[in-house]
C-alpha cells in the first residue's frame, strides 16, 4: 500500500483546493473535520449513521429564504414531525394521519372537528350547522334570547315556560291541558 504524507494539499497551481476527480472514500472510523463548510452541487445521499442529523443554527425564519434550514423544493418526510414553536406555511399542507395541535386561534377545517374543551363562538356568524343537526348527548341546551325555529319542536319529556307562549297558529293540544 503506498502513502502520501503532506501538511497541505492544493492544486497544481497552488492556488486552491485539488480537484478529486474521481471523489472520494473514507474509511469506516474516519471522518472529514474542520471550521471551513462544505459546498456540494448536485444529489447528496445521506444515511446509515446511527442518531440523529442536529442543526445546531439557532437562526430564526422570517421568509423562506432564511433561517437554520433552508430547503429550496419541496419536502417529504416519512415519519412523525414535531414544532416547537411557530410553523408558518405561506403553501399546501397535505397531511396523511393525524394533525394535533392545541392553543390555536383560527381552525378551517373541511371534515370532522372534535373540539376537547367545547367550542366558543364570541363573535361573527356564531355557530351555522347547515347540514346534519345538532346533537347534544349528555348535559343541557341552553338558549339565551330568541329561538327561531322554521319547522317543529319536538320534545320528549315535559317543556317547562317560565314566561308566555305566543302561538301563530292553531294549537294543538294531545291529552289533558290543565289550565
Amino acid at each position: 500500500m503506498s502513502r502520501i504524507r503532506a501538511d497541505k494539499f492544493v492544486n497544481r497551481a497552488a492556488t486552491g483546493a485539488p480537484e478529486l476527480t474521481y471523489g472520494a472514500q473514507v474509511v469506516t472510523g474516519y471522518g472529514i473535520t474542520g471550521a471551513g463548510g462544505i459546498n456540494i452541487s448536485g444529489i447528496v445521499t445521506a444515511g446509515g449513521w446511527g442518531g440523529a442529523l442536529s442543526l445546531s443554527d439557532t437562526t430564526a425564519s422570517s421568509s423562506t429564504s432564511t433561517g437554520a434550514l433552508i430547503v429550496s423544493g419541496g419536502a417529504g418526510i416519512a415519519k412523525s414531525v414535531y414544532v416547537g414553536g411557530n410553523l408558518d406555511v405561506t403553501g399546501a399542507v397535505s397531511v396523511g394521519g393525524t394533525v394535533t395541535y392545541e392553543d390555536v386561534t383560527n381552525v378551517d377545517s373541511i371534515g370532522v372537528v372534535t373540539a376537547r374543551l367545547g367550542v366558543i363562538a364570541t363573535a361573527g356568524r356564531g355557530v351555522e350547522i347547515t347540514a346534519g343537526g345538532l346533537n347534544v348527548t349528555a348535559g343541557i341546551a341552553t338558549f339565551k334570547g330568541v329561538g327561531n325555529f322554521d319547522a317543529e319542536v319536538t320534545a320528549a319529556g315535559g317543556v317547562d315556560v317560565a314566561g308566555g307562549v305566543k302561538v301563530g297558529a292553531a294549537l294543538t293540544v294531545v291529552g289533558a291541558l290543565d289550565v
